[in-house]
């Protein structure tokens, strides 16, 4: 009878080493990570957040090709001609042989000025005189354009246009990348509060089956009736159940993060949970004007943008004046090379032209488009003015009302706590109903768990506040 006394002692701490064994080992594998650390990785993993930095890419791609009109560009050009003609006095037909070549170079100025200098060369042959002779020459060019893009007007908006929407990218993606960080955020908190509802249903789960066998022990002796039995079994299998849900909430976070190889065998750090907490119940949150907000600086800019663009479309209502001038210096030489040293010849004109489209139906399409933009960015900026206000003022008054919920389920959770300790003393008295334990019980573990779903709340409320009351 020792003997197995005995062995059956050895088996007992043999498995409760083994447990705590398995518990290090499990322990040791599972990393802690802050909040910090896991933002930083979502921050740097996040496949949306790459995605708005390609959109700020191409933004700043876009402000580069709006000036491209105005490179400096170098055109040359070729030909030959041949042509008949008639000489009257020999009453007889001749030929004339024209070889050419020009080269020049222009830019383009956002005054709306094209600058162009270049130079053409001829030499040029005819069967009547049996000669040849060269035609070299110089020349500058001026143009420049009034009305519709009076002093490049237009060019200046191809920039400015692709400059000011840069901007507003800019804090698109600030925006945008935040809302991603706040989903993220969130996970984090409610990764925490499903581990904690998790290690408090088992801690219930093993105080409960620990009662259960005291009560089977009683109703083996007859100091317990079997009713009892069946009122724990109840209980326990609740407690099991909500185990089950818990898990499942769990399993859908971590399904949420296998996009992160690196939270794959992690888990989140709980002090985070209590130190945010914290901070949140002593901080104090105050209401913040939507025109002081990121999301009221982007309509700001999107209207002034807008305004800009209609500016710019009623001059598309005028038509096209150019005017230019052209300075020449030229030569006729029967010396190829000496040519250019014999320009003792000079040319000038100065000119302008005109064009304008009879209907110019695109450039009114264009203008009303522009003025109808400008009235619905107006009304989206009302629309999120008051959605902003609205949801600030939901989000504070949430905020103060989870505070004080929070301590007043904290007061309560002591009186059951409480209530059931002299539950239980008067149980083991027989001078109290077992069920009547088993319900005090199982409201003190409810109350628990409404309390942490309460505190996390009151987190994700925190962070929803930000969103809406971050200033520029």
């Amino acid at each position: 009878m020792r003997t197995k006394t005995l062995i059956t002692i050895f088996i007992f701490i043999s498995t409760i080493l083994l447990m705590h064994l398995s518990m290090a080992q499990e322990i040791a594998q599972t990393k802690k990570i802050s909040f910090k650390e896991y933002l930083e990785i979502i921050m740097g993993n996040l496949p949306e957040l790459q995605r708005s930095s390609i959109t700020i890419e191409k933004a700043e791609k876009s402000v580069l090709t709006s000036a491209s009109s105005l490179d400096t560009t170098l055109s040359g050009s070729g030909n030959y001609s041949r042509s008949s003609k008639y000489n009257s006095a020999t009453e007889s037909s001749y030929y004339s042989k024209i070889w050419s070549a020009n080269a020049a170079l222009s830019k383009k100025l956002l005054s709306g000025t094209t600058l162009e200098a270049g130079t053409s060369y001829e030499y040029v042959t005819e069967d009547l005189k049996n000669t040849g002779y060269y035609r070299p020459a110089l020349y500058v060019k001026f143009t420049q354009e009034l009305l519709k893009n009076s002093f490049g007007t237009l060019d200046r908006f191809t920039v400015n246009d692709a400059k000011m929407k840069l901007e507003i990218e800019k804090l698109r993606k600030f925006e945008t990348d935040k809302t991603y960080l706040n989903t993220y955020k969130k996970l984090y908190f409610n990764w925490i509060a499903q581990i904690k509802k998790l290690n408090l249903l088992k801690e219930y789960i093993t105080n409960t089956e620990k009662l259960r066998t005291d009560i089977e022990n009683k109703v083996k002796s007859g100091l317990a009736d079997k009713t009892d039995l069946h009122s724990v079994d109840a209980l326990l299998l609740q407690y099991r159940l909500n185990y089950k849900n818990a898990e499942l909430k769990l399993d859908e976070i971590k399904a949420a993060l296998l996009i992160f190889p690196e939270f794959s065998s992690a888990a989140p750090l709980e002090d985070d949970f209590a130190k945010t907490l914290q901070y949140v119940t002593l901080a104090s949150f105050e209401s913040v004007p939507y025109e002081k907000t990121r999301s009221a600086e982007i309509y700001r800019l999107t209207k002034e943008n807008l305004l800009y663009s209609a500016e710019v479309q009623e001059n598309r209502l005028l038509p096209q004046l150019d005017i230019s001038g052209q300075y020449t210096r030229l030569a006729n030489s029967t010396e190829s090379i000496k040519g250019y040293s014999k320009m003792n010849e000079s040319e000038y004109y100065i000119g302008f032209g005109i064009t304008y489209p009879i209907e110019n139906t695109s450039a009114k399409v264009y203008l009303k488009e522009a003025e109808i933009a400008v009235k619905e960015i107006n009304s989206e900026f009302e629309i999120a003015k008051n959605s902003h206000k609205t949801n600030l003022e939901t989000t504070l008054k949430s905020i103060e009302g989870l505070k004080e919920i929070i301590d007043i389920s904290e007061k309560r959770i002591n009186v059951l706590e409480a209530k059931y300790r002299n539950i239980y003393r008067q149980y083991l008295q027989s001078r109290k109903d077992f069920q009547y334990l088993i319900d005090t019980s199982l409201a003190v573990t409810q109350q628990k768990i409404d309390l942490l779903e309460l505190q996390n709340s009151l987190i994700q409320y925190s962070i929803d506040y930000e969103d809406l009351a971050e200033k520029i």
